[in-house]
């Protein structure tokens, strides 16, 4: 059957939107109106492109995102406000990402810094009717400790529809993503959506759904794109099934 390419999701980076999401307010259209992405296509806004990590400093209060015209300066207020202006079905909370082998020290501030802005976008979003389809991130490293705190901590929220396991795609053997995801998934409440950042190939999106993720971010098929390649593969007939069955062989 042929793919109805407009009915596939779409990602939009933060730093894609943060320059005109006020002309958007002001038309009084959404991104999704202005890109024409209407509904069935999932749209999800998310702080960072996939597989990116920008060194732009970050403080309590406030990220950093470098746009085409010069670093721009985002705290929970004026994400709320992008919030609105985009209308994605997902959106990804504000959060303190670093490489996953930085420090204990690094990674502890990470998550109290996420966790607080979860809490004030999840309290300011009420009042501002903004807190449809936001997903809490859980960070901490390789710090199973910390990926505690924060997978219990953003479970706790109430606002949320989401967990994004983060912090992934950024330095970490395929080994330690499995560990990550079998000491987190357990601790997320079943009736919420698991998002994963990232997989870097086909067996990696795979493994993270075997794990129970339900959405992998990734940016593998735009890699071979780019490159020009076309990712094909032979599943083998399992002896018995209909031709046409879901089962294939292997894990």
């Amino acid at each position: 059957e042929n793919m109805d390419i407009g009915s596939l999701p779409a990602c939009v980076a933060l730093e894609e939107v943060l320059l005109e999401y006020k002309h958007y307010a002001k038309q009084k259209q959404s991104l999704r109106d202005y890109f024409n992405l209407t509904l069935p296509k999932l749209v999800m806004l998310s702080i960072r492109q996939p597989g990116s990590l920008a060194n732009t400093p970050t403080n309590a209060d406030q990220i950093s995102i470098d746009t085409l015209h010069g670093r721009q300066k985002v705290d929970v207020e004026t994400y709320l406000n992008i919030i609105r202006a985009t209308k994605a079905d997902i959106n990804v909370a504000l959060c303190d990402e670093v490489p996953f082998h930085a420090s204990k020290n690094r990674h502890s501030k990470s998550v109290k810094r996420t966790l607080s802005w979860l809490s004030a976008i999840v309290e300011k979003g009420e009042a501002a009717e903004a807190n449809e389809g936001i997903f809490g991130v859980v960070l901490g490293g390789n710090h199973m400790k910390l990926r505690k705190i924060c997978a219990e901590g953003v479970a706790s929220f109430k606002g949320i529809q989401g967990v994004v396991i983060g912090g992934l795609g950024v330095g970490e053997t395929d080994s330690e993503r499995r560990d990550v995801l079998e000491n987190v998934l357990p601790l997320i409440p079943p009736e919420m959506c698991r998002l994963m950042k990232m997989a870097i190939s086909p067996l990696g999106i795979l493994q993270a759904i075997s794990k129970g993720i339900d959405v992998v971010q990734s940016d593998y098929a735009e890699s071979i794109t780019r490159l020009g390649y076309a990712s094909v593969y032979l599943i083998p007939e399992v002896p018995g099934s209909e031709p046409n069955g879901n089962t294939v062989n292997g894990e």
